[in-house]
């Protein structure tokens, strides 16, 4: 779909980030010392966030979308930035920018087809939906109460797609894909708690293809990964979000225990196999950049 008329990016409040940290001088008391570098970096964090969250909805679309297009992303994949980018907001910005989530969340609902699923493009279908049903039931998970018709629809959806494997894929593929079935899986967990009964018993079909998954202790998109070659960043990001699932689900799952403590171990040791990088740059000017970021700081 095209992006939407007069979404161009406004200017930001914030043109650029400054670090008016100043020095620490010199205390008697070391103590002291270390408080005011700790807060020192808390407001720095602080004010990362704020700034970041603030550039975030100067993008935002009159129609309460977030164009990948406007950086030069594709458009498929709409549903999925704007349910990232209202996670972000969510997190590290509800009160300030609480207009620009209830746009994104009613943006979204509209974006819902008559199957329950988000998007019309038929080829980025399951990925859209995964990041903005997980992103809907996140906004509900604190309301109590019956899961909106939305996100009931949504929920069927995923059953429906779920194979005779227990994994989610991309069609016509059949055998699973790693990260698809991760955020699927967070959306069960998160209905779960919410009130939905596993009386079928996908969510553990599920949780039991992922611990299946991997070839020492690295996990993949799909099973044909080439092992001999140096894990990449990609591997060890998938593993972190699935040991981070196993971690989530083993609390009520206590089969499922060693297999988080395998997952946790192993990935120490793959982080451990990989060269440390420093990533130096600005974020603006990346949508998905500035979603990732918000998303991974540590909330304020």
């Amino acid at each position: 779909m095209p992006p939407s008329s007069g979404c161009r990016p406004k200017k930001s409040k914030v043109e650029s980030r400054t670090s008016n940290v100043g020095a620490v001088s010199v205390a008697s008391d070391e103590s002291e010392v270390e408080d005011r570098k700790t807060k020192v970096q808390d407001e720095g964090a602080s004010d990362f966030a704020a700034e970041a969250a603030d550039w975030l909805v100067a993008q935002q679309c009159p129609d309460g979308t977030w164009s990948p297009a406007q950086t030069g992303g594709n458009e498929a994949f709409r549903p999925a930035l704007t349910a990232l980018a209202m996670m972000a907001l969510q997190r590290h910005a509800p009160a300030r920018h609480a207009d620009a989530i209830a746009r994104a969340k009613a943006a979204l609902e509209a974006l819902q087809t008559e199957d329950g699923a988000f998007g019309p493009e038929p080829s980025a279908k399951l990925y859209n939906h995964s990041f903005a049903t997980f992103a809907l039931l996140s906004l509900e998970s604190g309301n109590g109460g019956d899961l909106s018709p939305t996100l009931q629809r949504a929920i069927a959806f995923s059953l429906r797609s779920q194979n005779h494997l227990g994994a989610w894929d991309y069609p016509p593929r059949e055998t699973g894909n790693s990260a698809l079935t991760v955020w699927q899986l967070g959306i069960l967990m998160q209905a779960r708690n919410a009130g939905w009964s596993d009386d079928a018993g996908q969510l553990r079909r599920g949780l039991s293809w992922l611990r299946r998954q991997g070839h020492d202790g690295l996990l993949d998109y799909r099973e044909d990964f080439d092992r001999r070659y140096t894990p990449k960043a990609g591997s060890v990001t998938l593993t972190a979000m699935a040991t981070a699932t196993i971690l989530e689900a083993a609390e009520d799952f206590p089969e499922l225990r060693d297999t988080a403590e395998n997952a946790v171990a192993s990935l120490h040791l793959a982080c451990e196999r990989l060269s440390a990088r420093a990533i130096a740059g600005n974020y603006r000017g990346d949508l998905y950049a500035t979603v990732v970021a918000l998303l991974s700081a540590q909330q304020s």
